[in-house]
């Protein structure tokens, strides 16, 4: 009997990836198919990813849904980097996808009109009083309310979580991120969830925080007692705290 026939249950996948490269090996020289080959093996028994690192170039084999979280790699070799040209090869259905480097970042990519620059100069400023701290911080969405602003942050607030809250570090850049949006607003009919979310104005990526599950308690730890929400909001309704 054809050996690559038997099969028992003690044969693990490192069996047959032995017996398949014993086939290669009885013959006196390898094609090039035969490589290819080799690689499409290893992948798919032994379910590992494959890289190639070119100059500015990284080539991914990998079979279906097995493949790695490339993240930690990328960022350790300094890989996850716009120029970086990156191949995915789906050896299970021979289908390749180029992507850039950076797209192996950690976190979200923020939205291009985003107003990264103004958090950054509001954040450099936090600890100066200016007019227009009362005003909302654009994007943001809370669930409470501080005197005409309803549902988003105004800057004195945010200005306060600067000052007292310990920041998010970066998992790409390993800095201290910007805090750009908490509180715990409407999610659904009858649901509410926490949302902290952190920004690196290096990377800009977007990182959230689900740690904290307490919000009322983080605001009474982190804001001065003088700039807590008046009010949380019900959809359309103020309801006093």
């Amino acid at each position: 009997m054809d050996p690559g026939k038997k099969w028992t249950s003690g044969n693990s996948p490192s069996y047959w990836a032995e017996w398949e490269g014993s086939q290669l090996r009885d013959r006196e020289f390898l094609t090039f198919n035969d490589g290819d080959r080799i690689i499409r093996l290893v992948v798919r028994r032994c379910r590992l990813n494959l890289l190639e690192l070119h100059p500015d170039q990284v080539v991914v084999h990998h079979w279906g849904t097995h493949r790695a979280d490339l993240r930690p790699f990328f960022k350790t070799h300094g890989l996850a980097r716009p120029e970086i040209e990156v191949v995915l090869r789906d050896r299970k259905k021979e289908i390749v996808t180029t992507q850039n480097g950076d797209d192996f970042l950690f976190g979200d990519r923020i939205d291009a009109d985003f107003p990264l620059d103004l958090f950054i100069s509001k954040w450099s400023s936090r600890f100066n009083l200016q007019p227009d701290d009362w005003t909302p911080a654009p994007g943001t969405r809370s669930g409470f309310a501080w005197g005409g602003v309803e549902d988003s942050i105004p800057w004195i607030a945010l200005k306060a979580a600067w000052r007292q809250a310990a920041p998010l570090i970066c998992l790409n850049c390993d800095q201290p991120t910007i805090l750009t949006n908490f509180g715990q607003p409407w999610t659904g009919m009858l649901n509410r969830t926490a949302k902290f979310i952190h920004v690196c104005g290096t990377c800009r990526r977007s990182f959230r925080d689900d740690s904290i599950k307490d919000v009322p308690g983080w605001v009474a730890l982190n804001l001065e007692a003088e700039v807590w929400p008046d009010c949380e909001m019900v959809w359309d309704r103020r309801v006093k705290l």
